[in-house]
């Protein structure tokens, strides 16, 4: 999705100011590769770069919108316009958001993705059995094509997929049967687009196949490395790692409210449990 963005970009650039774009990408199309010390094949790339990061914008922007759409009618208008602030405004996001980059774009799939299986907080009395299970099978669809979109952007978005699975199994509607045929139903789909909107895999399909599980192998490889944690450099950080990193990452609002959610629980719970 973002060296798609970026060819979108390229074409956008093309047809805004086509001789200054015909310049750059006549140089940049006689390279035979690209090395990091050639300052000046990225003065040309560099032309390209701002549409592309327009477009990233554009595209994390709208599924904020639509996440936000998708949450109103999960959670109700207060809470989604909560939810909406807080992404709109987490420093990370909006910072990858302005690149062309992969991290912003996977974020905002896994996200829609989610939202997209989860069941409204109250059912619509007026759907028929019939509208129920059309309405049912859209959205499983388009919860199929944002996880395969999270994994055309990182083959890693695809690790959000078996919690999406349970979220359907513990939360979804229907029977559970219904629910486990829901299950196997995203995840056919979710191959499906994965494949289709893989170009590579149109013209070589094992090679394609082999790219993909090897991305997969490099970040893990990548995940492996040695880190700098509580003073030391650590190839295996412990269990205190993730917990702690994301401490740092949180924004003292989503903290203060997580802290309030968590007292609200527990204090409804103390209430049930007196009776």
């Amino acid at each position: 999705t973002t060296m798609a963005l970026g060819a979108l970009g390229v074409k956008t650039m093309a047809w805004l100011q086509p001789d200054a774009t015909a310049v750059h990408r006549d140089w940049i199309v006689r390279m035979a590769w690209l090395a990091p010390e050639n300052a000046e094949a990225f003065e040309h790339l560099a032309y390209f770069l701002p549409a592309g990061r327009v477009l990233v914008a554009v595209a994390t922007s709208a599924g904020l919108v639509w996440a936000y759409e998708l949450g109103r009618r999960r959670f109700g208008a207060r809470t989604a316009r909560w939810m909406a602030l807080f992404l709109a405004l987490d420093p990370f996001l909006a910072g990858h958001s302005g690149l062309l980059h992969t991290d912003a774009l996977q974020a905002t799939f896994a996200l829609l993705a989610v939202l997209l299986v989860l069941p409204r907080t109250e059912p619509d009395p007026a759907l028929t059995s019939r509208s129920w299970r059309v309405r049912r099978v859209t959205l499983l669809s388009l919860a199929a094509l944002c996880l395969a979109l999270s994994g055309l952007t990182k083959t890693l978005g695809l690790l959000v997929a078996p919690g999406l699975a349970l979220a359907i199994l513990l939360w979804g509607e229907g029977t559970l049967l219904q629910r486990s045929i829901q299950v196997v139903f995203i995840a056919v789909l979710t191959v499906i687009f994965l494949l289709a909107f893989y170009p590579p895999f149109w013209v070589a399909p094992r090679a394609a196949l082999h790219s993909l599980f090897g991305a997969i192998t490099y970040h893990e490889g990548i995940g492996l490395r040695s880190v700098f944690f509580l003073g030391e450099m650590r190839r295996d950080p412990g269990p205190a790692f993730y917990p702690m990193v994301l401490l740092f990452r949180m924004t003292p609002p989503v903290l203060f409210g997580l802290a309030g959610a968590l007292f609200v629980v527990s204090r409804s719970r103390r209430r049930a449990a007196d009776g």
